[in-house]
C-alpha cells in the first residue's frame, strides 16, 4: 500500500482552549499517532504547532516548546504584544496559512489536517482543495465552526480522543462520545 503523505498543521491556541472548556490538556504527542495511524495507510511528513509566546515570562513555556521539538514536532511561535490601550495581541493564524501554502507547493502532501475549529482557516482549506491536496479538519464538536466545516473534505472529531487525554488538576472532565472521521457532508 503507498502511504499518503500528510501534514498536521496545529492551532495550539484554539485547541487547548476547547480541550479546556471541557476540563482536558491535548496530548500532542499522542495527537500524532491518532491523526496519522500507519495502518489506514497515513505518513506524518511532519508535525507544526502555532503558538504565541505569552507578553511577560515567556521562558515558562520555553520547556514545553522544548519537550515538543524533542519529539520531533516543529514549534513555530510569535510573541504576544501589548497594544497601547493595554490589550494584548497575540495571533498565529497568518504563520499557519502561509506555511500551508507553502508547504502544499514544496512537499506536495497527499492530506493536510488542521488541528483547529477556527472558521477563519476556511479559504486556507478552499484554496489547498483546489491545489489537489484533501483537507480534513480536527476538532472537538463543540468547536468547529459551520464554514470550516463545509469548506474541508472531511472531519476529524477529537472527542473520543479527548476522553484519552489528561484532565486538568482541579477541573472537571467532560466524558464526550466515540472518535470518528466524517465526511464534510454529514453533519454533528
Amino acid at each position: 500500500m503507498d502511504m499518503l503523505k500528510t501534514l498536521v498543521l496545529v492551532d495550539l491556541n484554539n485547541i487547548s482552549m476547547s480541550f479546556k472548556n471541557i476540563g482536558r490538556k491535548p496530548d500532542l504527542q499522542k495527537l500524532k499517532g491518532f491523526l496519522c495511524p500507519l495502518n489506514e495507510g497515513r505518513f506524518c511528513v511532519d508535525m507544526h504547532i502555532y503558538t504565541t509566546l505569552p507578553h511577560q515570562n515567556p521562558e515558562r513555556v520555553q520547556g514545553f516548546h522544548d519537550y515538543l521539538r524533542s519529539n520531533g514536532m516543529i514549534v513555530n511561535t510569535r510573541r504576544a504584544k501589548k497594544l497601547p490601550g493595554g490589550k494584548i495581541k497575540a495571533d498565529v493564524d497568518d504563520l499557519l496559512i502561509l506555511d500551508a501554502m507553502e508547504m502544499a507547493h514544496h512537499i506536495k502532501p497527499d492530506i493536510i489536517i488542521l488541528v483547529t475549529g477556527d472558521g477563519d482557516f476556511s479559504e486556507l482549506a478552499l484554496r489547498l482543495r483546489r491545489a489537489g491536496i484533501r483537507v480534513e479538519a480536527a476538532s472537538l464538536e463543540s468547536s468547529l465552526a459551520n464554514e470550516l466545516k463545509r469548506a474541508v473534505n472531511g472531519v476529524i472529531d477529537l472527542n473520543g480522543f479527548a476522553n484519552q487525554c489528561p484532565a486538568i488538576r482541579g477541573g472537571q472532565a467532560v466524558q464526550l462520545g466515540d472518535s470518528a472521521i466524517f465526511d464534510s457532508a454529514i453533519a454533528f
